[in-house]
């Protein structure tokens, strides 16, 4: 399953992935963290950064990991970094990540039932720049392989407790009577495509605010407020396909 994401996100230049799961509010001070064990699931940065990463603790310090626990919407690496003023051993990290190949990082994160939030992170192997148009295509495929790596995460005996916030959310579920209307369902699939609101407007022909109205409706219809997730239930059941 894993493969299939780095092929889908290789596709788009970034190569190196890693899927992480937060465990703390973003306010807490980083004297609590001192036993937290490794938020890596699964990755494939480089070894040797990797056991640097936990064996030295870094993601204690990580800024993204921070800024994570309260974003909904996908952000960059450099311009999250560049607003922070870091201290050494946050800046002594940014000169590991270079140093290990990780270059214009994109982060995406994903918030499941029970609080409980996951960061995707997806980096270039060599320095380039972010192409902005990838961060809505990359959060649907983010949510897309939460929903299902969470079937699959642990053995089969502990998920149902261990792993609750991983499972999806029944009052979200996606009832099979659902159906959207035509504008509903062109609405979604543009913006599973990576298109902002005023972008679909001109390619449908609607005004920004009509645009707005019926990905509310259809995200109403699939039980969420959240944008990326109404795309992902869409595909997943069959509404639309990207």
């Amino acid at each position: 399953m894993f493969d299939l994401l780095v092929e889908a996100a290789g596709s788009a230049g970034y190569e190196k992935l890693g899927l992480f799961c937060l465990k703390r509010p973003a306010s807490e001070a980083e004297t609590a963290l001192e036993d937290e064990p490794s938020p890596i699931i699964v990755c494939n940065y480089p070894d040797e950064f990797r056991r640097h990463y936990e064996q030295e603790r870094r993601y204690v310090v990580d800024p993204l990991l921070r800024a994570t626990s309260g974003s909904l919407t996908p952000f960059i690496w450099g311009e999250v970094v560049g607003r922070m003023k870091l201290s050494p051993v946050q800046q002594l990290l940014c000169r590991e990540r270079t140093e290990a190949g990780i270059f214009d990082e994109i982060i995406c994160p994903v918030h499941a039932p029970d609080g409980q939030a996951f960061a995707l992170r997806l980096a270039r192997g060599q320095p380039g720049s972010c192409d902005p148009a990838h961060l809505g295509v990359l959060q649907v495929i983010a949510i897309h392989f939460y929903y299902a790596f969470a079937k699959h995460w642990g053995p089969p005996a502990e998920r149902s407790i261990s792993n609750r916030g991983l499972q999806d959310n029944p009052q979200s579920a996606l009832s099979h009577t659902s159906i959207l209307a035509k504008r509903e369902q062109e609405c979604l699939l543009w913006t599973a495509r990576g298109k902002s609101a005023s972008s679909i407007s001109v390619i449908l022909g609607l005004s920004e605010n009509t645009v707005n109205f019926y990905v509310k409706n259809a995200m109403k219809k699939l039980g969420t407020t959240n944008r990326m997730v109404a795309v992902v239930s869409a595909v997943r059941s069959g509404l639309i396909k990207p």
